[in-house]
């Protein structure tokens, strides 16, 4: 099917004066996502964050709606994308909840009298819950009371968005990078929409507000993306699992290889609560994974390797001296150790050269600093590796 369809409803979205100031500004956003068309997308669109926003549409499904429908559904994806729906999916939330919740939000934005028959909204939020809710209020809000009612989904008669291309998210930036490049975009299309039509929507205030805000790092969810992501890898040679006809899209392969290296600082500076409290939760997360990775304990020197796993119950403290990890990448070279992801607990009193070894292997980093460690060092690195200090230890 030729994508006339979508050139059509864009086209009226732009120029048609009974929708005008309802859809310019979307319109605008429109243009500056990639657009992908395909016939296996479940729903007729959706959207993604791969170093820039990808809209996908279902062409076959999208032109079984009017009009009106469709500019709804559009205008739909893109208030997912200005109120961050896509960042915070991944913040241990439950995907049903949060798939209604934020559906919910943003439905209330568009003109009922558009919106296709069988979208979520407040009144059937309260028929759900059986209990009034505000109206307006931003995603969170209906997540927290469909998560404190405990409702049955099963019993869910609507026709659910799973927002499956949520799941394509598959980016190295961070995500206050993300933000930052969301606010830029938002600042581009309300200058755009000043010039069509002379205004943009009243809630641009708040998007920019959502996307200037510094994200609240969730430090066990970060951690478990990176163990979780370091078992696989993504490459053209395997069809993606949910678009098996989606050439453009990677499918991914499991890692026969341990592909973690976890490097644990061992010098005198850590103490032995915080080498306790850094390392159980990484013996935690292998536990829970069900994952092995490859430890290598160091000071000045670095100690041999040992595999961790679920069955590891302690990590015996080998090394009490100076500070220089990268001496376990010389280890690890050593013996040959295969890996794309290095973990590394420390104080974080350390070295720059001493970070800028670990750089310079191009693997992915993450360094887990100790709540009475310091971050200072790694303030200058945030745009090439990652860190997370963990809170502060309970008296």
């Amino acid at each position: 099917m030729q994508k006339s369809i979508y050139d059509e409803t864009i086209q009226n979205m732009f120029s048609n004066k009974d929708y005008t100031d309802e859809y310019v500004f979307y319109a605008c956003l429109l243009s500056k996502c990639n657009v992908y068309f395909s016939d296996t997308l479940e729903s007729p669109a959706g959207v993604s964050f791969t170093d820039n926003y990808n809209l996908y549409i279902n062409l076959k499904l999208f032109s079984e709606y009017s009009l009106e429908n469709r500019m709804a559904i559009l205008k739909h994806e893109m208030l997912h994308i200005l109120n961050g729906h896509l960042l915070h999916r991944n913040e241990n939330k439950q995907h049903k909840n949060w798939n209604l919740a934020t559906d919910c939000a943003i439905n209330q934005l568009i003109d009922k009298n558009h919106l296709p028959q069988n979208c979520i909204t407040t009144e059937y939020i309260e028929e759900l819950i059986k209990k009034p809710v505000k109206k307006l209020e931003p995603s969170e809000y209906y997540y927290n009371l469909l998560e404190n009612s405990n409702i049955d989904t099963s019993k869910i008669d609507k026709n659910i968005d799973e927002h499956p291309t949520w799941e394509l998210n598959d980016s190295q930036i961070s995500e206050d990078a993300q933000k930052q490049i969301t606010t830029e975009i938002i600042e581009e299309t309300m200058q755009e929409s000043m010039s069509i039509i002379g205004n943009y929507p009243n809630k641009c205030s708040t998007w920019l507000e959502i996307n200037k805000r510094k994200t609240k790092i969730n430090w066990k969810a970060l951690l478990k993306s990176y163990l979780r992501s370091s078992n696989y890898k993504r490459t053209i040679f395997r069809r993606n699992r949910r678009n098996p006809d989606r050439k453009d899209l990677k499918g991914k392969i499991n890692l026969k290889e341990a592909s973690i290296l976890y490097i644990i600082d061992a010098s005198g500076s850590v103490q032995n609560s915080a080498f306790k409290k850094l390392n159980s939760e990484i013996l935690s997360l292998c536990s829970e994974l069900n994952i092995e990775i490859t430890a290598i304990q160091v000071d000045t020197e670095a100690s041999e390797p040992e595999k961790l796993s679920k069955n590891t119950k302690m990590i015996q403290r080998k090394r009490n001296a100076g500070t220089f990890l990268s001496a376990g990448l010389i280890k690890a070279k050593e013996h040959k150790l295969k890996y794309s992801t290095i973990i590394i607990s420390t104080d974080g009193y350390l070295a720059p050269s001493d970070i800028d070894e670990f750089i310079k292997t191009k693997k992915k980093l993450i360094f887990l600093i100790s709540s009475n460690g310091s971050d200072e060092v790694f303030k200058k690195y945030k745009n090439e590796l990652k860190y997370i200090k963990l809170p502060k230890l309970p008296k």
